[in-house]
Parts: structure tokens; C-alpha cells; sequence
């Protein structure tokens, strides 16, 4: 791919650089002007000409000139830098704008692909509100009634696992908790008003955790939608 000239960038540099050689040949000058009308009105105190003090007073009006030149040129120079400043400011901030907006834009597709189960046993499909907030939203979602230990087998297309643990004997959660962490796929176990079992507790999962209220089952699971890989 060819690479852009940035030659806006260069003319602002080139500018730059001319404005300042102009501001120091000019301050030189100024000082050298300066000593020679200070020696010639040294001389003008001794008895002469009057062209003396015509030449004094002519170098005197070329130093206003050439004052009033350099506040030109400084003024210049400050209005060229302070433009291009605020256009490579304003086209820095709308790159990133744009980038930003091309990264939210990927990262919502990447989003919607995947695919939430939403495991209940039951009657207790209605329990999991958090389900039917996603689905309006436009997430994949899919809501499963758990019959037995094989509906592991309807979970091979899902991404993120939510079961429903509503009573306290129920002991399929630690089969489908299992699965998931052999096979890599997250699994948010909601179990409010239940307490788990020590044992299960205890075991180190990295691709299981727990939620016992609905605020914390809906900050895991779109946690796990946007940062989890």
C-alpha cells in the first residue's frame, strides 16, 4: 500500500522554519542597527554636518519599520501554528472517533454471534427475566427446559451457559458445571435462595461462577458477552 505524503504537515514545517530564520536575521539585524545609530549619535554630539543627523534620524525610521515587520511576521508565524495545530487536533480527534466507532461496531457483531442458553427445570421459566431483556435487545439467546443429564447435548452450539438452580436438591447443576469447563464454555449458575453444595464450591472452576442475585447475574453475563474471548 502507498504511503500518504503528509504534506500538510510539511508545509506547516517548511513555514515554520521560514518565519523563524526571518524573526532571527531580523532581531540580528535590529541590534546591529541599533549599535550603529548609537555610535553615529556619539558622533553627532561632536561638532558636524547636519547629513549626520539625517542619517541618524533615517536609520531610526528604518528601525520602526523593521520592528513593526518583525511583529508582522511573529504574529504570522503564531496564526499559521496556531492553525494547523487546531486542524491536526481536530483531524487527530476525528480519526479517533471513527476508530472507536469501527471498534464498537465489530465488537457488537462479535456480540450478537454468540449464542446464551438459558437452562431451566420445570416450571421455572419464568424466573429467568434476565432472558426475555436479552432477547429484546437482539441477542442470540435460546431457552432450554433441563429434562435430564443429556441436555448437554443441545449446548454444543452455545457460548455462555445460564442454569437456573431453583431448589435445593437438585444436583444436575454439577454435571452441566462440569461440561461446561471440559469443553471451554462459560456458565453462570442462578441460584437465588439456594445454597450449593461445599464440596461443589470448592472446586476451582475457571469457566464457572455463581450469582444469587439478579443484578449480579445480569453484570456476569454481560461481562462475559463483551470481555470474555
Amino acid at each position: 500500500m502507498k504511503r500518504k505524503i503528509p504534506w500538510l504537515a510539511i508545509a506547516a514545517v517548511t513555514l515554520t522554519i521560514l518565519c523563524l530564520a526571518v524573526i532571527v536575521l531580523g532581531v540580528c539585524g535590529y541590534i546591529g542597527l541599533d549599535s550603529r545609530i548609537r555610535t553615529l549619535e556619539n558622533q553627532a554630539l561632536q561638532p558636524s554636518s547636519s547629513d549626520l543627523q539625517l542619517a541618524i534620524d533615517f536609520m531610526k525610521d528604518q528601525m520602526q519599520h523593521l520592528i513593526w515587520l518583525l511583529g508582522v511576521i511573529v504574529a504570522g508565524a503564531g496564526a499559521i501554528l496556531a492553525f494547523f495545530g487546531l486542524t491536526t487536533r481536530k483531524a487527530i480527534e476525528e480519526k479517533y472517533e471513527l476508530t472507536y466507532s469501527k471498534l464498537i461496531e465489530a465488537k457488537d457483531a462479535e456480540v450478537l454471534k454468540k449464542q446464551i442458553a438459558f437452562l431451566y427445570r420445570e416450571n421455572d421459566e419464568g424466573k429467568i427475566e434476565l432472558q426475555n431483556e436479552i432477547r429484546a435487545r437482539g441477542y442470540n439467546t435460546k431457552l432450554i427446559q433441563v429434562l435430564n443429564s443429556n441436555v448437554t447435548s443441545k449446548l454444543s452450539s452455545a457460548s455462555i451457559v445460564v442454569y437456573l438452580v431453583s431448589r435445593g436438591d437438585d444436583t444436575l447443576y454439577e454435571g452441566i458445571a462440569n461440561w461446561c469447563e471440559s469443553k471451554g464454555i462459560y456458565c453462570i449458575l442462578y441460584c437465588p435462595g439456594v445454597r450449593l453444595s461445599p464440596e461443589f464450591m470448592n472446586k476451582n472452576l475457571s469457566y464457572v461462577s455463581t450469582s444469587i442475585q439478579l443484578a449480579k447475574l445480569r453484570e456476569s453475563l454481560y461481562t462475559l458477552l463483551y470481555l470474555a474471548p
